[in-house]
């Protein structure tokens, strides 16, 4: 007697080769955004001094700091006003205890308003002000 054989079901194989590529596509993603410094931009555009000075290794809140344009227009958290900056950094560096606050200046801004803009921090209670420049290449 002969055996009955029923015929198997045909299994049909799938080559997915897109899976592995959308992996890999996902691992790339997170390690960019592991990886990535997300920070807003500058309120206004500087360009800072360079410098040939050895770096320290300071890192600063981008919220302490004064940018200075140019054509020497100033800005801070908003404001344009000198004397309003003047007060609000004064008032922020004794209620928050900052070690320092920072200047940002373009490498085109008149040193006299660099040196008047530091005279009128000193006078409303920064002691101490960093300056933040380019390395030299």
């Amino acid at each position: 007697m002969k055996p009955l054989r029923l015929p198997q079901p045909v299994r049909e194989t799938f080559a997915d080769s897109t899976l592995p590529l959308i992996n890999v596509v996902f691992l790339l993603l997170i390690f960019v955004m592991l990886s990535g410094v997300i920070r807003a931009a500058d309120p206004v555009a500087v360009d800072p001094a360079i410098s040939t000075a050895e770096a320290q290794s300071e890192e600063f809140d981008d919220d302490r700091t004064l940018f200075v344009t140019a054509n020497g227009a100033v800005a801070f958290r908003g404001m344009t006003d000198e004397t309003e900056i003047a007060a609000a950094m004064a008032l922020l560096y004794a209620r928050e205890g900052w070690e320092a606050a920072i200047l940002k200046a373009d490498r085109d801004t008149p040193a006299n308003r660099v040196v008047d803009l530091t005279l009128a921090l000193r006078r409303a209670g920064v002691a101490r002000l960093v300056m933040v420049v380019e390395k030299a290449p």
